[in-house]
């Protein structure tokens, strides 16, 4: 006499969950499986010898698909298998488990589909493969040793001959660096190495996938913005530093990590040390800069405040006691733009266009709604950037608020 579920259940040591359930999920999941099979068109292509291997993949990346977590760790409390190593023989594995599951229920199940590959075929399969693309195993061992080539094997015989005298089993070459000359250089003296040594390699080329790279972003406006350093309290503990300087004029190497300013020249030649600098800031707000060194190459200048610097602001030269003749001074066009970006929150709506325009952050006018003058404006809302060949635009929140 057949026992029926409830019977089984009361003959294992723990109580496992409904079998009826599980069943009833992997079922599902393998009618997918092989439903996704069937609707690929790349399998027609496929070599003869290749099919099995190819049905296969087809099927593992379908069930790839799948979260089945809490179904595995209900098929463990069974003791059946937890599909965790189908990946060379898929419907194999899903068919052994259901075959299984419904004979624990006093049920037939013989399903008219076979799979490609079974469970010895399959290992044997894979390791053929194996030898193929990386070798026959090594003596004494059962891993194969690949290295990753250098460019420098292309111009370093010595290298790649010492590589394979310590065990190097296969040489894999990363096309997406260097270029087909180099490449070229790098088989040859690995076959030289080859037949120096006795020993044999293969060599894998592994080519270059899809690279997403940003395109051209509008430059930051051109700003320079100088700080103090201060304390946890607040207080200055170094000034802000700039270094003044006339166009053309090289930059000394102990001035080189400091902000710099091209200014006029007739302007700066007459500045002196403790001279005072007056200005009305990009933000406007008023600062002073007190010099604390002048040269003949510039002069270098400190603040206890931020200071913002920008295109057309007035400097005023102040010394005590004297009246300058020539004590202004504007800051030209010719100041550099920040470097651009593209600030993105999560939640935020990237628009991608085809059109060929440079990234650009969201615009706003005064009163934070988009400004409508924005040449990108069409693209509702604006240009970011390009990926894979594509223009982005941005950035959009919730309740048609925008936000860069």
């Amino acid at each position: 006499m057949k026992k029926t579920p409830t019977d089984i259940h009361s003959h294992y040591p723990c109580n496992p969950p409904a079998l009826e359930p599980m069943i009833e999920q992997l079922l599902s999941v393998r009618n997918d499986v092989l439903q996704k099979e069937v609707d690929h068109d790349g399998l027609s292509k496929v070599h003869p010898n290749n099919l099995k291997s190819a049905r296969n993949l087809v099927q593992y990346m379908a069930f790839r698909t799948y979260d089945v977590r809490e179904l595995q760790l209900d098929m463990t409390e069974w003791g059946l298998s937890s599909l965790g190593r189908a990946e060379r023989k898929v419907q194999a594995t899903l068919d052994t488990v259901l075959h299984t599951m419904h004979t624990l229920t006093g049920r037939k199940w013989a399903p008219k589909e076979l799979p490609p590959i079974c469970y010895r075929d399959a290992r044997k399969q894979l390791e053929d493969n194996a030898d193929r693309l990386l070798g026959d195993h090594p003596q004494g061992r059962r891993v194969r040793v690949m290295v990753t080539m250098p460019s420098e094997v292309g111009r370093n015989f010595t290298l790649v001959k010492n590589l394979l005298l310590n065990g190097m089993d296969c040489a894999r070459i990363n096309c997406a660096h260097d270029n087909v000359q180099v490449w070229k250089k790098m088989v040859t003296n690995i076959s030289k190495a080859v037949q120096a040594t006795g020993k044999p390699c293969k060599i894998l080329m592994d080519l270059g996938g899809p690279k997403l790279r940003t395109g051209q972003v509008q430059s930051g406006p051109k700003v320079l913005k100088i700080r103090p350093k201060r304390n946890e309290m607040g207080l200055v503990e170094a000034p802000a530093l700039v270094w003044l300087h006339t166009a053309g004029t090289p930059i000394p190497a102990e001035m080189a990590d400091i902000p710099s300013l091209s200014l006029n020249a007739d302007w700066l030649s007459q500045c002196q040390e403790n001279d005072r600098i007056r200005l009305v800031d990009a933000r406007g707000a008023s600062r002073k800069l007190t010099i604390c060194e002048a040269t003949k190459h510039g002069c270098l200048a400190t603040a206890d405040k931020t200071i913002y610097f920008a295109p057309c602001l007035e400097l005023r030269l102040k010394r005590k006691g004297v009246k300058l003749g020539n004590p202004t001074t504007i800051i030209g066009e010719d100041m550099p733009s920040n470097e651009g970006g593209i600030l993105l929150k999560t939640g935020d709506l990237l628009l991608l266009s085809k059109q060929q325009l440079p990234g650009s952050s969201a615009q706003y006018d005064i009163s934070r709604k988009i400004d409508k003058t924005c040449p990108y404006q069409h693209l509702n809302p604006q240009c970011v950037g390009r990926c894979a060949g594509r223009r982005a635009s941005l950035v959009r929140r919730r309740q048609n608020r925008w936000h860069h």
